[in-house]
């Protein structure tokens, strides 16, 4: 049975509505807003979260890659260095006139300074080195991390 009363449709006494409110429409509108902006929150958290594990990792890396050429010249009684590309944002470690190992920054991450000598850093047959040297890199956000390498004790340290 079908009634129509007042701009009311009713199909076998239940109320059916045509269209939306106005109150409707601001409400689903809000709830849409309200959603949006926490996902934009979350993305940026998520930004920042990755560049703070990606700068950590990568002075972890440096210092290890470093740390592993000096024990590679220890192991196998023979001299080698590490050179620093700037352009290429990467650290290559060379033994004997061959590429041993290769270790590249993480993506927009970027070398702003290397003050060894020609940008290498010498090893010894001891696994020691001969110069000081510091590394200053930029990561995504912007912000500068030091690392120093300390003549003759063979400590690197993060700054």
């Amino acid at each position: 049975m079908m009634e129509i009363s007042m701009k009311k449709i009713y199909i076998n006494n239940l109320y059916i509505k045509k269209g939306f409110t106005v109150i409707e429409t601001l409400f689903v509108i809000t709830l849409i807003s309200i959603a949006s902006t926490f996902i934009a929150i979350n993305i940026k958290g998520i930004k920042n979260i990755t560049n703070n594990m990606d700068s950590t990792l990568c002075d972890k890396s440096i210092i290890n890659f470093i740390n592993n050429g000096k024990q590679y010249c220890r192991t196998k009684s023979t001299g080698g260095r590490i050179y620093f590309s700037l352009r290429e944002n990467s650290i290559i470690f060379y033994a004997n006139a061959k590429t041993v190992d290769k270790y590249r920054l993480p993506r927009d991450f970027k070398f702003t300074y290397v003050n060894a000598s020609r940008g290498e850093l010498k090893i010894n047959a001891n696994g020691m080195t001969n110069d000081a040297c510091t590394v200053i890199y930029k990561d995504r956000k912007g912000n500068f991390h030091e690392i120093t390498i300390c003549v003759g004790t063979a400590h690197v340290q993060i700054k």
